[in-house]
């Protein structure tokens, strides 16, 4: 893969800034990448080396390109910290392959900017909302480590854009979101920057860009700011302090820093109901709060209150008796039936759920506790039986070990298609 023709552009009403991506090794044609923020960022704004590395290390890997040579120079700790990064993902997946990083310029240790300026990531969501709410707390808005800027972003999302450009009812829905944030970043002191860029189409695999390149094609929108701030911070998205592997994971995120900027992994230390808590105690974030997997316009609520994410979020606030405080949901009460239809991936989803039994204990809500219990022992009775030995264990191994659990995860699309076309009620068809 090649990385050329970096450049800038600014016509007043916008700034982007882009560069060529040239696959080598598999047949893809040439692809515009880009990154686009209002005009008045500008001079903030640079097409930086760092940042197109980042957002195509990943993809570059993933389709079997031996190299990745990109126009200019790069940071001698980022390529450090991108192999280190690599090592890693090998380690999780071995059947990835390294990638030779090639800077036309060399590798030179670059400068960090004075004064410091931190940022953060706006998505409304429960971990975005948590991080810029613990640091208002914990930091003085004028301590060099307070956040003073937020990217509000179009384009990680899998339908956010099509072979066109941004999707219509994306656009749409990306303003409706950005103005209620504008309330929250207001109310925060926060400057919220709200950009698009295409990152999602350099990826082949949006699955796979999830599990390996999230945390590295978040970092690229902060190196693109680089002469603007000088730490980012990244919300933890894990459950239970645990981390799974994922894109975005405290092994990965650091490993995207340059010299003149510090990429973080923040909050790993607040479980899922601990983040929803300080959020639910904010009137003006909990009012808006955003964590729909659907990503659909609704002239209603903000989320759809169906999809997993949804039904977590909902049985958390309720767990806190805050669910009622907020119309970010179509509904103010949760039932078993939501709780049967919530699915549980993993052990942090897990501890989220056995987080709430004591507090729906107390608030007399034993209807609750069962359904609760019982999906937790479901759960843990398919994972006994997926990880049991025999063949049905072996080649849940095998999946996991060479196909990157391929099969498993076909399979459950699959299954959840079959279900939407039986319209079983309460299935979880997020993707």
């Amino acid at each position: 893969m090649r990385i050329q023709d970096l450049r800038a552009r600014t016509n007043g009403a916008t700034s982007r800034v882009a560069a060529t991506i040239v696959w080598e090794d598999c047949d893809r044609p040439s692809q515009e990448l880009y990154y686009e923020a209002p005009g008045s960022y500008a001079e903030d704004m640079a097409p930086n080396p760092h940042a197109f590395l980042l957002a195509c290390v990943m993809p570059a890997m993933d389709s079997g390109e031996r190299r990745l040579q990109v126009e200019g120079a790069i940071c001698s700790e980022l390529r450090n910290g991108v192999l280190a990064a690599l090592r890693v993902i090998k380690d999780w997946h071995p059947q990835s392959k390294g990638v030779v990083i090639e800077p036309t310029l060399g590798f030179h240790a670059t400068q960090r900017r004075t004064p410091p300026r931190a940022a953060s990531f706006m998505s409304g969501g429960i971990d975005a909302l948590a991080t810029l709410r613990c640091n208002r707390l914990d930091f003085p808005l004028d301590h060099p480590a307070s956040i003073r800027d937020c990217f509000f972003f179009l384009g990680f999302n899998r339908n956010d854009f099509d072979v066109t450009g941004p999707v219509r009812d994306r656009l749409l829905d990306f303003q409706r979101r950005l103005d209620r944030m504008s309330v929250v970043a207001r109310e925060a002191r926060v400057n919220l920057i709200p950009l698009q860029t295409n990152i999602r189409f350099i990826a082949r695999d949006h699955d796979a860009w999830s599990e390996r390149g999230l945390g590295a094609g978040l970092a690229s929108i902060a190196h693109i700011f680089a002469r603007r701030i000088t730490r980012v911070l990244i919300g933890s998205s894990d459950n239970n302090g645990t981390a799974r592997s994922w894109g975005s994971h405290p092994l990965l995120d650091p490993k995207f820093s340059s010299a003149d900027l510090e990429v973080r992994h923040d909050g790993l230390w607040l479980s899922r109901l601990q983040k929803t808590a300080i959020v639910a105690d904010w009137d003006a974030a909990v009012a808006i709060v955003q964590c729909c997997w659907q990503n659909k316009l609704t002239d209603e609520t903000i989320n759809c209150g169906r999809c997993g994410k949804c039904l977590r979020t909902m049985i958390h606030l309720a767990a806190l008796g805050k669910l009622r405080k907020t119309r970010a949901f179509p509904d103010v009460a949760v039932t078993p039936e939501m709780v049967y239809a919530t699915r549980i991936a993993h052990e942090g989803e897990v501890s989220s759920f056995e987080e709430c039994l004591d507090l729906f204990e107390k608030g007399g809500r034993t209807d609750l506790v069962q359904a609760i219990q019982q999906r937790v022992d479901e759960y843990r009775r398919y994972k006994h039986w997926i990880d049991a030995r025999g063949w049905r264990g072996a080649i849940r191994r095998w999946d996991k070990k060479m196909m990157n659990d391929g099969l498993t995860n076909s399979a459950r699309r699959v299954l959840r298609y079959l279900r939407r076309r039986e319209k079983v009620p309460g299935v979880d068809v997020a993707p």
